[in-house]
């Protein structure tokens, strides 16, 4: 199962194709750094997928997305959630995030239908069943083929009823996690523009939201051979999960800064300084 977030440009076509492209690859590096995966393109719309832990990062980029852009592209979105199909795997029969499936289609289709600004999300989904979203106006009825989906507008402004605690309290995303697994080798996608946007949504946040984005700056930072500042975030990551008392957060950043001591053949050094 996923969240599905499509974001679609009503006047791509009107823009230099340069202009739109360098939004388009800023939006894909807020969005992993969110803990997304970029699951579809076209010339009009991009599509993200989370784990269905993280609508609220979904909800979080929408936000953020039509507050940078204002009325240049003319912005709208759609909100879905059910299984995908990645369509490639690479040599070692690993599922690329390129995908296809029903939720990826709704989500295009309700961005469509939604004016700039604006996000329509799926009846169906799990966090408008349990009441969490704040909706305003009337609900849309959204036609797929021989299919109907019923759909409402979320309030952007204020877009939580009730924000999903038992979830919050116990994540630190699947994205950040590999990561952390794959840490030294590198994959080659952090760039300056992540560390960018990564620092913006730090200095925004507070709580488990700022321990994530300290995480992923660590890990960023590793990736780009700057140790020195890839401790100090890890380090901040931790004193904060530890504030905030979650012992998953605490746990992931522990062994986030273990790793990093470790690749620098001193871990035994600071596994003292870890002890809960």
């Amino acid at each position: 199962m996923a969240i599905v977030l499509a974001v679609r440009s009503a006047t791509f076509a009107e823009h230099e194709p340069s202009a739109y492209a360098h939004y388009a690859r800023a939006l894909c590096a807020r969005a992993e750094a969110r803990g997304a995966k970029l699951v579809a393109l076209s010339p009009a719309v991009v599509a993200f997928g989370w784990e269905d832990e993280l609508v609220d990062e979904a909800i979080s980029l929408t936000i953020d997305a039509t507050r940078d852009d204002g009325d240049y592209f003319n912005l709208s979105f759609g909100l879905s959630q059910g299984t995908l199909v990645p369509l490639f795997a690479d040599a070692k029969g690993v599922a690329q995030s390129i995908a296809i499936g029903t939720p990826l289609s709704v989500a295009e289709a309700l961005a469509e239908a939604c004016g700039p600004r604006q996000l329509l999300v799926d009846g169906s989904a799990d966090t408008l069943r349990r009441g969490e979203l704040e909706t305003i106006g009337e609900p849309a009825i959204i036609f797929l083929g021989s299919e109907q989906y019923l759909a409402h507008f979320c309030d952007l402004s204020q877009p939580w009823k009730s924000r999903p605690s038992a979830r919050s309290g116990r994540r630190v995303h699947h994205a950040l996690m590999s990561k952390v697994s794959a840490l030294g080798g590198g994959d080659g996608a952090i760039t300056e523009e992540v560390i960018l946007a990564l620092l913006a949504e730090k200095s925004r946040v507070n709580g488990l939201g700022a321990v994530r984005a300290s995480m992923a700056l660590a890990i960023a930072y590793a990736q780009l051979g700057r140790g020195s500042q890839a401790l100090i975030e890890a380090m901040d990551a931790l004193a904060m999960a530890r504030q905030d008392g979650v012992p998953r957060a605490k746990t992931a950043c522990s062994a986030l800064v273990l790793k990093l001591y470790a690749s620098a053949g001193k871990r035994a050094e600071v596994e003292k300084f870890l002890v809960p």
